[in-house]
């Protein structure tokens, strides 16, 4: 089987192409070998690690290499960092006295994260490659507490695990071990948090305040206007027939495994309406070019996956697709498709898990370090 846009070999009922990293499932077939390959999708061999040790040839695309999945603890602060950010935004919205589809979902976030733990599996397919997790997390931030296991496996074969607890991070990759002291970034992390909580539960926000606290202040933001704006947003998000008119598809089912919120939004739609809602609170009318017509160039710079060839944009495409699946008041599913990317998180257990005894016990050399 070939790649219709680039030409390269793919394994068999690929998702999406190993090297150009497009989506084969809505490309027109192509089972005929190309006689060439363009020279702008052909890639050097050159200082290029593949996972079956070979250098080049149509069908591997290019591995980061054992020792660097784990390697880089900035992307596991920010996850921690925005996994926090979900509970105060969802908190926010539930105090607002809300009632239709975001507000059920926001308050399945905050029933969710405040059962102190919850076993996850995640699937991720995102340039060409795709990613298995699953785990535990532990999560009470009054107590500041954040601990997480994860086991990891590629399409390849490729496995590793991080474990994290007080304050370290332990991250195995079989003939690998890397230890990181993360108390500080934790430390500061939920910090932010309770600065954050304690505003948001004031009778008024002081939202230059809030601001300030999350280190994007800025004196064109008219932050008055910005308080009245968003509450008027929040509710008009939680009428279906404003996210029909204005934003895309929204549909309610109800399912075996649970309530399902699916919302098929249209990127352009979305940044119209944003640009619209927002515009006078952030100055943008008066900016010589203004989100609306700079979407593409603002979407292709949120990257969750990149290589040396490409990078896939978290907004990818003309629409993605969102569902949410509440079952017994809890999030149980998420769903998140564009025309690059594709995530599937399960939850289970709630209040009712915590990491094995037997993980804890095979890293307690390097988590006694610390001590």
């Amino acid at each position: 089987m070939y790649c219709p846009f680039c030409g390269r070999e793919t394994a068999e009922n690929a998702v999406f192409c190993g090297s150009c990293g497009k989506r084969l499932e809505s490309a027109p077939s192509n089972e005929n070998k190309p006689e060439a390959l363009s020279q702008e999708n052909t890639q050097s061999s050159e200082n290029v690690s593949y996972y079956n040790g070979s250098q080049g040839g149509p069908g591997y695309p290019p591995y980061q290499t054992k020792k660097k999945f784990f390697k880089k603890n900035a992307v596991i602060i920010s996850a921690i960092a925005i996994f926090i950010a979900l509970a105060v935004i969802a908190g926010l919205i539930i105090t607002s006295s809300f009632s239709g589809p975001v507000a059920s979902i926001s308050k399945a976030i905050v029933k969710t994260f405040n059962c102190d733990s919850f076993d996850f599996s995640a699937k991720i397919y995102a340039g060409g490659q795709s990613f298995d997790f699953d785990g535990t997390i532990v999560f009470n931030p009054e107590e500041r507490i954040f601990e997480l296991y994860a086991e990891y496996k590629d399409y390849y074969g490729h496995a590793a695990s991080i474990l994290i607890k007080d304050g370290i991070s332990v991250s195995d990759e079989g003939d690998y071990i890397d230890r990181d002291d993360i108390s500080e970034a934790l430390d500061s992390i939920f910090d932010t948090y309770e600065d954050i909580a304690y505003e948001t539960k004031k009778e008024k926000i002081n939202w230059k305040k809030l601001f300030k606290t999350l280190h994007i202040y800025n004196d064109d933001i008219d932050y008055e206007l910005f308080g009245e704006v968003l509450n008027n947003f929040l509710a008009d998000l939680n009428d279906p027939d404003y996210i029909n008119e204005h934003l895309g598809e929204y549909k309610k089912e109800r399912k075996d495994s649970g309530t399902v919120y699916s919302f098929d939004i249209n990127s352009k739609k979305l940044s119209d309406e944003l640009t619209d809602v927002f515009g006078e609170v952030f100055d943008i009318r008066r900016q010589e070019t203004s989100i609306s017509n700079n979407f593409n160039s603002l979407t292709s710079s949120t990257v969750v996956y990149s290589s040396d060839s490409y990078s896939v944009p978290f907004f990818g495409g003309d629409d993605f697709l969102m569902e949410f699946t509440l079952m017994s008041g809890y999030l149980s599913e998420f769903y998140f498709d564009t025309s690059d990317l594709n995530v599937e998180v399960t939850l289970s257990k709630f209040g009712d898990t915590e990491i094995d005894s037997e993980v804890i016990d095979k890293y307690s050399e390097y988590l006694e370090q610390s001590k």
